[in-house]
């Protein structure tokens, strides 16, 4: 794998602007008192995950069978949950802290990356069968998958993503990073890919036909910036940072910080309800965040919908219109998947 030439430059060069920096946060952070019965969901099961006592990760779902496969990081398996019978269907055990995950329709396949071996697991998305395995790095960790190349990108190590054939399941290229990619997203361009790298507190844009970094975004004194996803036809992109716990919103032609609002601590992952004008943070404070597209322009918070400590990642079921919300286990209760459902 091949490191691209002059990247400390580049970085050192691509900062934001000043006025990406200019102070958005006094005016921002304001909100008013949120209603209690404001949440846009409703509950409609929770479906215990027996035996499971660690961390839960990342969320796919297989419309064709209606089934949710959750990570199970500390506890090494990838369960896989019948929503329709609301009960869990199979338990995939053997494997190194489990992350990233996504599934695959074109081939039937479930994808998981395990951050110990460095791997990419394939499975057969019917029966649960391993298919296939592809060493990816130290630290696999998040999944993206591209319908439109049919490709896989997976985040890894200290600082990289990995570009998978998902029909041969072999790498055919990599983008190189100076920090381990959080959450990152493909633009509908099939040009853009945007990275957050936490450990340096930036934003980055790389050109994936050219495979290099086109420019690079500093968050000032903001720490933690793990989810991010592109909103409104992706002329908007949402980031959420834990230090100060906030939602960030960012023109993607520039990096300038528009608005930043409260959000709960410990988010992990940021969903676009794109027919209501909402946005969903899943925190691990214990609370499902729920966002609204203002007048003005700015995303503001109105509900939120709690859950349970630790309760960071989730699922958007568009299809379903139903959020899928990955509970570990605490205090005597049982991990769980809670199906989310909108109200009418």
């Amino acid at each position: 794998m091949k490191t691209i030439q002059g990247l400390c430059l580049a970085f050192a060069l691509g900062l934001a602007p000043a006025c990406a920096e200019r102070e958005v946060a006094a005016a921002g952070r304001q909100e008013p008192a949120l209603a209690p019965d404001a949440s846009p969901f409703e509950e409609e099961a929770r479906i215990v995950l027996p035996r499971l006592a660690g961390r839960l990760d990342h969320v796919a779902y297989d419309p064709t069978r209606d089934r949710a496969w959750v990570a199970a990081r500390n506890d090494g398996t990838i369960e896989v949950v019948d929503l329709a019978e609301k009960k869990l269907a199979l338990s995939i055990a053997g494997y190194d802290q489990p992350q990233g995950i996504a599934y695959v329709p074109e081939v039937d396949r479930v994808v998981v990356a395990c951050a110990l071996p460095g791997t990419l697991e394939v499975f057969d998305a019917a029966t649960g069968e391993s298919v296939a395995s592809v060493s990816i790095g130290r630290e696999a960790d998040v999944v993206r998958y591209d319908a439109a190349s049919q490709r896989v990108f997976v985040g890894w190590g200290s600082g990289a993503i990995a570009v998978v054939d998902a029909r041969a399941w072999k790498v055919v290229s990599a983008f190189a990073l100076t920090a381990h990619p959080e959450g990152f997203v493909l633009a509908a361009d099939e040009e853009r890919l945007f990275v957050n790298l936490a450990d340096e507190r930036k934003v980055v844009e790389l050109s994936r036909s050219e495979k290099r970094l086109k420019n690079a975004w500093h968050l000032g004194l903001r720490r933690g910036n793990y989810p991010l996803i592109l909103v409104q036809g992706d002329t908007r992109m949402l980031v959420g940072v834990r230090e100060p716990s906030a939602l960030l919103t960012l023109d993607p032609k520039n990096g300038a910080v528009l608005a930043e609002v409260p959000m709960s601590a410990d988010a992990d992952d940021l969903f676009e309800d794109e027919p209501s004008k909402r946005v969903y943070a899943a925190c691990g404070e214990g609370f499902v965040d729920v966002f609204e597209l203002k007048d003005d322009g700015v995303w503001r918070r109105s509900a939120r919908h709690p859950t349970r400590k630790g309760a960071r990642t989730a699922l958007w079921v568009e299809s379903t219109r139903k959020l899928l919300v990955a509970v570990p286990a605490i205090g005597g209760q049982p991990a769980e998947l809670r199906v989310l459902a909108t109200k009418p």
